[in-house]
């Protein structure tokens, strides 16, 4: 959106992200450390009936799509996220509630 925008400094854009961040404990810390989160249903093949067999693995936390655009895309995006221009609200994947919440919060 930046990059094709006729004024980019009059650009704001607000992004919910609902994440796995890591293991959360009794005191709400959270341990990013190991394979604290879980991944969506996976098909690893199909039963006598043709059916898919599915199922749930350990995973990583997931990636922090906000953080590698304002730090890994180089200085060109960076002047946005330093400037505010970029509203970020976390949300750990145990407390989301779907993408229309998401987009009401945005």
């Amino acid at each position: 959106a930046f990059s094709q925008a006729k004024y980019p400094d009059k650009l704001f854009v607000g992004a919910v992200v609902q994440n796995c961040f890591g293991k959360v404990d009794e005191q709400g810390n959270i341990d990013p450390s190991g394979l604290p989160c879980k991944t969506g249903a996976q098909v690893v093949g199909k039963n006598s009936k043709g059916r898919d067999m599915t199922k749930v693995s350990d995973a990583p936390p997931d990636v922090n799509g906000i953080e590698e655009f304002c730090t890994q895309m180089g200085d060109k995006f960076r002047q946005y996220c330093d400037r505010g221009q970029i509203r970020v609200l976390y949300v750990h994947e145990t407390e989301s509630r779907g993408p229309a919440m998401a987009r009401y919060y945005a």
